[in-house]
């Protein structure tokens, strides 16, 4: 099924004449877990739960997915649009302006063949990492053992098996014999032996293949000494904002939390409703990720390159511990690398990819980033299906019961240090999830998604919908779990009780709800921009049974015929 979802860069016709669309790859219908009106059991699972078949297009949890060479054709990016794609995401790192601008051109014309779709942009910025330069074979074999040249000021020419050559101008000035430098998340590692004014040389000691452009990983805070922005990464950012709008910017290696912002204060001139992603890759980023976290507008969390810092039975504990932190901050957290390594390669994936994707789902994780996979894998239409199968079955039982006492109980140990929009939002929810109110789905009318964001935060069952006027919060907040972005038509934001109206006709239609039989919760926000003046309101409306409907019915007939004999 699916849904009318509008969108400000796919399609929009004129005041009036409403053609968008809800998206429906985030579960508009009823949960998909017991049957509808059973009582929620989160203890014990039933063999029925084992084979029941799941519509996998009413996830909750969303997916990224990274382009480049193996998904640039028009073609391809529709079918990943169809598979479950929710945000495409373009690494700065990789490729030229030129060949990132023809990769957003397709994207854009692919957003247009799939206007009911609600699909936002991010751009990965280089920031502090370092590449390998490009190869003139697919990839380099090195063995262990032998000597490499690491070259800095020659990132322009191709990198070989004796000669590696590298994106920073600098590291010849922090490292020092006997660091280890990691290669394309350690498929190749080296030790420093010798340093000079060129850059240095380095003893394999683990050997294998690696591709150009492939990321240079350093540890200790080596990274620190790097500059946080490369220096086309603000030129190329202007170049995409002017032809298309971009959600989301993510920065690596965010270290604290003055490096949020800055990147703030310098995209301030360009675009300020630009949501900035902190991007926690070293032990340095958890361990400043209490202090990061209020700074940034989400986190993504990279596995692969923490653990080349930390040890492997803490990450784990690590991960469930961001998830958390940002969980309570209303925030979206983003785990990347490695999801699906092995359909780079293979047409299915490995178990235990899985059930890493089940463990973080469990965990409440907002959105999974397929990297490798849907860029330069052989695969990638194939991965994004098999996550968004991943996910719907992992949430199929998802403890939303008690997933939503915890959140309560967090919001009641701050007391009167609560903030009134969790206070608002724990006390809806509280009233929705009474047995007699027994309400069907939330609407929010919302400037830029808050309090959908907090509703979103005490994981109801039911399912979200954020309505704003503008696109770009739209595809925003449809990266909150559990929430669906619609944009609203322009002329209703200030007609309440009109746009009420045209949502629930629109709901109807898609068979998303049933008004006026349904009960819907509606949140409506005002001056929500300036926290200290925001003002909310809620009210249920609907939950009429057929047989009120019927006795409504006849009395309309019989006052109509009392009207005619006067």
């Amino acid at each position: 099924m699916e849904y009318l979802a509008q969108d400000d860069d796919a399609s929009q016709d004129q005041e009036g004449n409403d053609s968008s669309v809800i998206d429906g790859e985030n579960g508009m219908e009823d949960e998909y877990g017991d049957e509808e009106g059973a009582p929620h059991n989160s203890t014990k699972l039933k063999k029925e739960k084992v084979f029941q078949q799941i519509d996998y297009s009413k996830r909750k949890t969303k997916i990224i997915c990274t382009l480049g060479p193996a998904c640039s054709e028009l073609e391809q990016m529709v079918r990943l649009i169809d598979a479950g794609m929710q945000t495409a995401r373009i690494n700065l790192s990789h490729g030229d302006l030129k060949s990132n601008m023809k990769l957003i051109r397709r994207f854009k014309q692919a957003k247009r063949l799939r206007p009911h779709r609600t699909v936002g942009l991010m751009v990965e910025l280089r920031g502090r990492e370092i590449r390998l330069s490009h190869c003139r074979e697919d990839e380099i074999k090195v063995r262990s053992g032998t000597t490499v040249s690491l070259y800095t000021n020659e990132f322009h020419l191709p990198s070989d098996m004796n000669t590696f050559r590298v994106s920073s101008e600098t590291v010849n000035r922090y490292l020092k014999p006997n660091d280890v430098v990691y290669f394309d998340d350690g498929k190749v590692v080296g030790i420093v032996i010798d340093v000079n004014s060129n850059g240095c040389k380095m003893e394999v000691k683990i050997g294998g293949s690696i591709r150009g452009g492939c990321q240079v990983k350093f540890i200790n805070g080596k990274h620190n000494q790097e500059s946080l922005l490369a220096k086309q990464d603000l030129a190329d950012l202007i170049a995409i904002q002017q032809a298309i709008v971009i959600d989301f910017v993510s920065l690596p290696f965010t270290i604290n939390p003055e490096d949020v912002q800055q990147l703030r204060e310098t995209l301030a001139p360009h675009s300020k409703d630009l949501k900035i992603l902190a991007k926690i890759d070293t032990y340095d980023g958890v361990s400043n990720f209490d202090k990061i976290l209020p700074e940034a507008d989400g986190v993504i969390l990279v596995r692969s390159d923490i653990q080349w810092e930390m040890q492997a039975e803490k990450q784990m504990i690590a991960q469930k511990w961001i998830i958390e932190q940002t969980n309570g901050q209303a925030k979206p957290v983003i785990i990347q690398s490695q999801v699906l390594l092995s359909m780079l390669e293979k047409e299915f994936p490995d178990r235990q990819e899985l059930a890493e994707i089940s463990s973080a789902t469990l965990e409440g994780v907002d959105c999974l980033i397929l990297s490798h996979e849907t860029s330069v894998g052989h695969f990638p239409v194939q991965a994004t299906t098999f996550l968004a199968k991943g996910i719907a079955e992992a949430e199929s039982i998802y403890d939303y019961s008690q997933a939503f006492i915890n959140a309560r109980e967090e919001v009641k140990k701050l007391g009167d240090n609560a903030d009134n929009i969790d206070l608002l939002a724990t006390t809806g929810c509280s009233i929705a999830f009474e047995p007699k109110e027994n309400v069907d789905m939330f609407i929010c009318l919302t400037e830029n998604g808050r309090i959908a964001k907090h509703i979103a935060k005490q994981r109801p069952r039911q399912p979200i919908l954020a309505c704003s006027v503008s696109g770009q919060i739209v595809r925003q907040i449809n990266m909150t779990r559990g929430v669906v972005g619609y944009q609203i038509p322009e002329h209703m934001k200030n007609r309440t009780d009109e746009l009420i109206e045209h949502i629930l006709h629109v709901c109807q239609e898609q068979l998303i709800c049933n008004p006026p039989t349904s009960k819907v919760m509606i949140f409506i926000g005002q001056n929500e921009k300036d926290p200290k003046k925001e003002i909310y309101t809620f009210k249920i409306i609907g939950g009429k049974s057929p047989d009120d409907e019927e006795d409504e019915e006849e009395n309309e007939d019989e006052q109509e015929e009392h009207d005619d004999d006067h």
